[in-house]
């Protein structure tokens, strides 16, 4: 009996693990001195909820002022981040928590381009792809 529920567990684990994660294709390196100072803008093309932006642009600001390089006008700003949101697609919650993974997956991907905000050339491009098919995390945790 022990060892059934050792099973169970050890197939949920990994059952939940394989359904849940993120992936990122760098495209082009971010090259970015100490002293640049960015600012940033969300382009939604997947038209996600006036939710998950108000989800998203705190916890963006915040990550941005905690590493310093937050502008505090754009006058001040050096580098443009514009991050466009490509895929969002999201499990209602009831959905979520009664079927889980049959219900599909939650999806978000994003591609975040850096720019010069003088030449307005690219210094680092990337893509974002973030998964999850489990009922265990929110949408808010997924956003973040």
């Amino acid at each position: 009996m022990k060892l059934f529920k050792s099973s169970i567990i050890l197939l949920m684990t990994i059952f939940t693990m394989a359904c849940a994660g993120s992936s990122s294709r760098i495209e082009v390196p971010i090259s970015m001195s100490k002293e640049d100072k960015v600012i940033y803008k969300i382009i939604n093309q997947a038209s996600a909820p006036k939710k998950a932006i108000n989800i998203l642009k705190p916890h963006l600001h915040a990550r941005l002022n905690e590493s310093g390089i937050q502008a505090d006008s754009p006058d001040q700003a050096d580098k443009l981040i514009e991050i466009t949101l490509t895929i969002y697609r999201m499990r209602m919650g009831h959905r979520r928590a009664l079927i889980g993974a049959m219900a599909g997956s939650d999806r978000i991907q994003s591609t975040v381009v850096v720019r010069d905000i003088k030449s307005q050339s690219v210094v680092g491009r990337y893509s974002v792809y973030s998964k999850n098919a489990t009922a265990v995390s929110s949408s808010r945790g997924l956003i973040q």
